[in-house]
């Protein structure tokens, strides 16, 4: 097995550490994962296998000199050859340790592109020194390449996505008694946290248009939440909208989506957006923004439906197509179809088979 070391800075959940925690927590034998968590996280305690190893060591300054030393004496006794990275601070982390272990292997995968400035031009410096530089889909390329990333530098490496795992029934009444559900209302949910790059306003007045013709719609919105929230939910209160639900940040936001009748993600901008993906994988019907990454994703609205970027009219249009559709035959084809498609190209075991060939070629 080939051994690789997982640096992250923090563990606290989301989409990179989703990620990391369903590959360690993947059944394989191609890869023994070795991870260091440098903050503390109840996400740690659902690290659980067999053969990968996890270990604490906290930080308490951006670089500590302690936590260098106790990885570096970690490498040389387990005899670990390749450091794969997240985000900057471990990259730094990194090629510091490679000082001192020069035939170590780095690896960056850049999961986003909307960053400080400073960030960028650390990244762009950094990446020369890295083996392999991976990003999540052809779409993101070439946004960094745009910003003036070495195309020749950065592979596409697409994320791993799970089914997400069921609700207890107990978790699932509170959720319904929390958007006062009662038998026979159709839900659209969207998970993303409010962040610029995202577009819950094209949604809610999308919704806007379709309520009193489906008066048993629900609109859930599932994410963190910033100081824009309050522009959200003064065009709720203006417009007198009913059946709109803003949730916040949920634990395992994922788990609700089979609890859905429709997933929207409507967003200015993404790099590969892993919920779409668990959505399709729960078998719930999606509709995306038709923006480069989902045509890339989708295979230009095959697998599942586009909309026109911010226009709620298109998006109000699409939804009740999909509401006149549902569970007909066709219907039901399309959903088995993105669901074969899904498992196959974005399953873990296709995502490790291409991380074991990747850290193959480098031991050459």
């Amino acid at each position: 097995m080939i051994k690789v070391l997982n640096l992250r800075s923090g563990f606290v959940p989301g989409g990179i550490e989703i990620l990391l925690l369903n590959l360690f927590n993947h059944q394989q034998d191609k890869i023994q994962f070795h991870y260091i968590i440098m903050k503390e996280s109840d996400l740690i305690y659902e690290l659980n296998s067999e053969t990968n190893k996890y270990y604490r060591y906290i930080r308490k300054n951006y670089i500590d000199f302690n936590v260098l030393k106790s990885i570096i004496k970690l490498i040389r006794k387990e005899k670990i050859k390749h450091i794969h990275t997240h985000q900057l601070l471990e990259l730094i982390y990194a090629l510091i340790i490679k000082i001192f272990s020069p035939s170590i292997k780095v690896y960056l995968t850049i999961h986003g592109v909307y960053k400080p400035k400073w960030i960028e031009i650390f990244e762009k410096i950094l990446i020369k020194h890295t083996k392999i530089t991976f990003t999540v889909s052809f779409s993101a390329k070439e946004i960094l390449t745009k910003k003036g990333y070495s195309p020749n530098q950065i592979q596409v490496l697409y994320n791993a996505v799970n089914t997400p795992k069921a609700l207890t029934e107990e978790d699932k009444i509170t959720f319904y008694n929390s958007i006062e559900y009662t038998k026979g209302d159709v839900i659209i949910g969207m998970i993303g946290n409010f962040r610029p790059e995202k577009d819950h306003f094209t949604l809610i007045k999308a919704f806007n248009k379709l309520r009193y013709k489906y008066p048993s719609l629900k609109l859930i919105l599932i994410g963190r939440t910033n100081n824009e929230l309050m522009n959200y939910r003064n065009f709720i209160l203006e417009n007198k909208l009913t059946n709109v639900y803003l949730l916040g940040s949920l634990n395992h936001a994922n788990r609700y989506i089979p609890l859905f009748n429709i997933f929207v993600l409507s967003s200015k901008l993404e790099t590969f957006g892993i919920s779409v993906f668990e959505a399709i994988l729960a078998k719930v019907p999606v509709i995306t923004s038709d923006i480069p990454v989902f045509k890339e994703l989708s295979k230009n609205g095959k697998y599942f439906t586009l909309f026109k970027k911010g226009d709620d009219a298109h998006l109000s249009k699409k939804i009740e197509l999909l509401l006149l559709a549902y569970n007909t035959p066709l219907f039901n084809k399309r959903i088995n179809q993105s669901f074969l498609y899904a498992k196959s190209k974005f399953g873990y075991e296709n995502y490790i088979n291409k991380l074991f060939s990747f850290y193959s070629s480098q031991e050459i």
